[in-house]
């Protein structure tokens, strides 16, 4: 059984272990994105730098409070978040763009480029903290990536213990974290009031009609501040929205707009400070630097925890849309099912991170493969959005196009600056979700094949009887147990027939057991059984488990036996598990039919098998691998 580690029902818990995991990416942009954005805005100035920080300012507004807060964290599916939750929802609606069509691949890209992100985040996080140990001692610069190397290789050791639990440690680091960047920033700015001015949105305004097209490359580094948006709706399932909310409107966006201004003021009052490397860390009187750097470095560390638990929570809703197969998932929490741990997910993204530090070696080369993969994302998102507003929400589609398209005015501009940044690093999280869609659309391709294939083999249970009383079938002692996970038990009889086709037998007690998950229930391998027999030895077992728990398949069977009096005869020594694993041959296929089959195939080669759920004896294990022509 998974771990539990409950979290107390404490109404400032939620938004505490909120803050130490949602909001660690966006907490962390002031390292280095007002710093960008000067480097492109060319002449620094007043105007430039009242009207840089209020697009900061009013993009954090703009994106993270109107549109994540208060639009789309309303479009949750069964309380989880995340782009995948917008295409589940248009599913249910029964539309069917949704399935197959343009709709579900467009989600199914804008998924793909957040595991992009993904890769990125903790990498230019933590390497740009890192860096600040140069501000101290230039000499230290050799020993910037060995260090982040290893404080990346402890994060993702830590992934293990679960959100929970590090949301409430990291959360009081964060706490400290936006308290002194926002008390730094607020120091500069009473030394500079005149920069309270950039609040107005018209000093934003101002500047892009003065600079016409040339302030559009300003914009790929404004996308710096709200990085991590995407990942908020995705964690949802893991906190909820109103610990979501508490934590961004008290804690972490007072403490952000304070810090901006105060790196503005203080360019503001001097200019020479607009080419420094390490701007940000001037904010800090240089004794207390040092603290500051490893007050950095922690929260670097956190802020990476947004996307991580982001990738988890979008590839368990992946394998759930059957867009994956069954990666190994621990259940974290008793109290929040949506706080979950993937091992091997845990390994490839962290070697992916390493990989990013070795390579690109500085935190300004990561910044210029960032910001691509996110607002791709975030312009998916709001096209879905506005379809779940008029398909699922049922509102005119008058109100669900003008939404939609002020949202693209706000997020087009962000996503046509990335643009310019793809030759300079921007092309390594595209190739990244490219890869992801092609194996997502390679895996749906060969499940579909499979499911298509069962479909039209499978037999009701009449016609299954007339086989089985034929006489062509010779029934032996013991029982056949074929495992069904969420489908159709008919796929049972699927099964069993090509088992009697490889044996030329049956036993005499046939059991097709479905096997699902109850979300309101954390423990207990055996939550609830129904059992019914369909006649001559055939039964079928409706079993339901702890969704933190793995079901004990023997268990299962001991209590439908003591259910039914004894009918069903449980005799563990005569009790056999059949499993089957689906291949689709390739065989003389063009290429085009070839490639998917061969990375499905690859794919549940190497994913966890089955049976290893199920708590089933080694030697009562009946497997073979089905070669089924498409």
């Amino acid at each position: 059984m998974a771990q539990e580690n409950a979290v107390p029902k404490k109404k400032w818990i939620l938004p505490l272990a909120a803050l130490g995991i949602v909001f660690g990416d966006i907490g962390t942009s002031p390292l280095y994105a007002f710093e960008a954005a000067l480097g492109t805005a060319g002449k620094v100035d007043a105007e430039t730098l009242l009207g840089l920080s209020s697009l900061v300012i009013w993009y954090l507004l703009l994106i993270v409070t109107f549109k994540y807060l208060f639009l789309v964290m309303r479009a949750d599916y069964d309380g989880e978040g995340g782009i995948f939750a917008l295409l589940a929802l248009l599913r249910r609606a029964g539309l069917k763009a949704a399935q197959n069509g343009w709709i579900a691949v467009a989600v199914l890209f804008g998924a793909a480029l957040l595991y992009g992100d993904g890769t990125i985040t903790p990498a230019i996080s933590v390497l740009s903290a890192v860096e600040g140990l140069e501000s101290i001692n230039p000499a230290l610069s050799s020993a910037v990536i060995p260090i982040t190397v290893v404080i990346l290789v402890a994060l993702f050791s830590i992934q293990r213990f679960g959100t929970g639990r590090l949301g409430l440690v990291f959360g009081f680091v964060m706490v400290v974290w936006f308290a002194a960047i926002g008390l730094a920033g607020l120091v500069s700015i009473i030394q500079s009031p005149g920069i309270f001015a950039a609040i107005n949105p018209w000093c934003a305004i101002r500047y892009l009609q003065a600079h016409g097209p040339t302030a559009l490359v300003v914009f790929g580094s404004v996308v710096l501040a709200v990085t991590g948006a995407e990942a908020l709706y995705a964690d949802l399932g893991h906190f909820g929205k109103p610990a979501i909310s508490k934590a961004w409107n008290f804690v972490a966006l007072p403490g952000l707009v304070l810090n901006y201004l105060g790196q503005a003021a203080l360019v503001l009052r001097d200019p020479a400070q607009a080419t420094n490397a390490n701007l940000f860390f001037e904010l800090c009187p240089h004794a207390g630097r040092p603290l500051f750097v490893l007050l950095a470095t922690a929260a670097t560390v956190i802020a990476s925890q947004a996307l991580i638990s982001g990738v988890f929570s979008l590839t368990s809703q992946a394998i759930d849309l059957g867009y994956l197969p069954r990666f190994r998932v621990v259940y974290t929490s008793s109290e929040e099912r949506g706080q979950i741990y993937m091992p091997a997910i845990n390994i490839i993204l962290g070697l992916v991170c390493i990989v990013l530090v070795v390579t690109f070696k500085t935190g300004d080369a990561l910044a210029n493969a960032y910001g691509l993969a996110v607002t791709g994302t975030m312009m998916v998102t709001s096209i879905a959005f506005g379809m779940v507003v008029y398909h699922v929400w049922k509102k005119p589609l008058v109100q669900a196009l003008a939404l939609t398209g002020f949202l693209l005015c706000v997020e087009v501009p962000l996503f046509a600056a990335c643009t310019s940044k793809f030759f300079d690093g921007g092309w390594f999280p595209v190739l990244i979700g490219i890869g992801i869609l092609g194996l997502m659309s390679c895996y749906r391709h060969g499940s579909n094949v499979v499911h298509r294939k069962m479909k039209d083999l499978s037999m009701a249970p009449e016609a299954f009887h007339k086989v089985l009383i034929d006489g062509s079938t010779p029934r032996i002692p013991g029982t056949l147990v074929f495992p069904v996970r969420g489908g159709s038990v008919r796929e049972a009889s699927v099964i069993a027939m090509e088992y009697r086709r490889r044996t030329g037998v049956l036993n005499t007690q046939i059991v097709a057991m479905r096997l699902e998950a109850r979300w309101d229930r954390a423990s207990g391998s055996v939550c609830n059984v129904d059992v019914k027999s369909t006649g001559h030895g055939v039964w079928i077992i409706f079993a339901q488990h702890g969704y933190m728990a793995e079901p004990d398949a023997p268990e299962i069977l001991r209590l439908a036996s003591i259910e039914t009096k004894g009918e069903l005869r449980f005799e563990p020594e005569a009790t056999f598990y059949v499993f089957s694993r689906i291949v689709v041959p390739v065989g003389k296929s063009n290429i085009l039919e070839a490639f998917p089959r061969r990375v499905f195939d690859y794919l549940t080669r190497n994913t966890r098998l089955w049976r290893n759920y199920l708590s089933v004896p080694n030697g009562h294990v009946s497997e073979f691998i089905w070669l089924m022509d498409a």
